[in-house]
């Protein structure tokens, strides 16, 4: 059980990293 929810937190941690990133990647791109 614990390595389950370990394995689905690193998944969002993931998720929430790449999101975060293309939301900066188009801020970034639109102040230009």
């Amino acid at each position: 059980m614990t390595g389950y929810t370990v394995f689905i937190g690193s998944v969002v941690f993931l998720a929430a990293c790449i999101i975060l990133a293309l939301v900066a990647l188009t801020f970034v791109q639109g102040r230009r």
